[in-house]
């Protein structure tokens, strides 16, 4: 019996699954059961932050392993200190709550929300608004927080106090954020409506109104945080910082170090470096001569004027060749940034 088989013998089917088989896999490439390589552009849908099968995140997940697995909430361990410190410090917030997924997550946010208003202005006042064609997770819960028609079939009856508004509608989200409103739950990036990301404006009022009711903003980052945008936080991007974000997905692929983003980053950089160290040697030509200061660049303007073609000649084979040399530094330094890279 073949894997498929004997997976779609056992497993319940709730996925519509590619016939491939994954055997492998190092970086961005995985290998399936047949030898067959691909790159996987989805990044196990946005959870292996660092590829496949990183050296440090296995000797990371290894050594832990090996001291202990797990133990219950009522003991604390270092290893869950050390990274709520650097989450905290990474996010700007205060405090960290670990859960088991990023449905569990945004629950925890949607209750946390819930008992803010309760604590502070009693019952009657749970309603949280989504927007349209949002996801937020497959629990019953989190599915009624959705705002996608598709993914409300067959569960009823879904759990009660979610309003959806549309996305970028300002007017929509005034006419429904009345007194029964405890938060309002977005994506900056609605991945599962359409990799869509909101508009400025739309984002800047839904602050702005919280803020004058006293409403919670929850930022929905699972799929868009840990670094996915290209900085750590895609609210980054809009100025802002919800009174609640959730993260997970990349959270569990190993967090995404300055040296990672780093080398990504300062390619173009020494690109553009190499040759300018060549060029600033050809400018000082000019720069010489202007200002008397002794050098290459006034030898090779006297040269000229004196028709001194051995000495012409010299300096310019001299310059070419620094530029070549440049180019090739920065083609082995290349290799040394990104490990991607093969000299060949």
């Amino acid at each position: 019996m073949s894997t498929i088989d004997k997976f779609n013998e056992n497993v319940m089917h709730t996925y519509g699954r590619y016939p491939v088989v994954m055997e492998t896999g190092k970086d961005r490439q995985c290998v399936d059961e047949n030898g067959k390589t691909y790159i996987d552009f989805g990044s196990g849908i946005g959870t292996n932050s660092l590829g496949y099968c990183n050296d440090k995140w296995v000797e990371a997940v290894c050594s832990q392993a090996k001291k202990i697995q797990h133990t219950s909430n009522y003991y604390y361990t270092a290893v869950q200190a050390e990274f709520a410190e650097k989450l905290c410090n990474a996010t700007g917030y205060s405090k960290v709550f670990f859960g088991n997924s990023g449905a569990e997550a945004n629950e925890c946010a949607i209750k946390i929300a819930r008992k803010y208003s309760f604590d502070k202005y009693g019952k009657g006042r749970h309603n949280i608004i989504t927007l349209k064609n949002s996801f937020h997770g497959r629990t019953l819960c989190t599915l009624s927080a959705t705002g996608q028609d598709v993914f409300h079939n067959y569960f009823f009856p879904f759990v009660e106090g979610f309003i959806n508004v549309e996305a970028n509608n300002i007017n929509d989200l005034k006419d429904k954020l009345d007194d029964t409103v405890c938060a309002v739950m977005l994506e900056y990036v609605q991945g599962e409506g359409g990799v869509i990301a909101l508009e400025q404006d739309f984002v800047d009022a839904v602050f702005k109104l919280c803020g004058e009711h006293d409403v919670l903003v929850i930022a929905d980052e699972v799929q868009t945080g840990v670094g996915r945008t290209g900085k750590f936080l895609a609210g980054e991007y809009f100025g802002k910082k919800a009174d609640i974000t959730t993260l997970a997905k990349g959270l569990a692929g190993g967090k995404i170090l300055f040296k990672h983003a780093l080398r990504n980053a300062i390619l173009p950089v020494i690109t553009y470096v190499g040759p300018l160290l060549a060029y600033t040697v050809t400018g000082s030509f000019v720069v010489e001569k202007i200002f008397t200061i002794p050098g290459l660049g006034g030898e090779f303007i006297s040269a000229i004027n004196g028709r001194d073609y051995t000495l012409i000649m010299g300096t310019t084979i001299f310059l070419a060749t620094l530029i070549i040399l440049m180019n090739v530094v920065v083609d082995i330094v290349y290799k040394i940034v990104d490990p991607r890279i093969k000299l060949k």
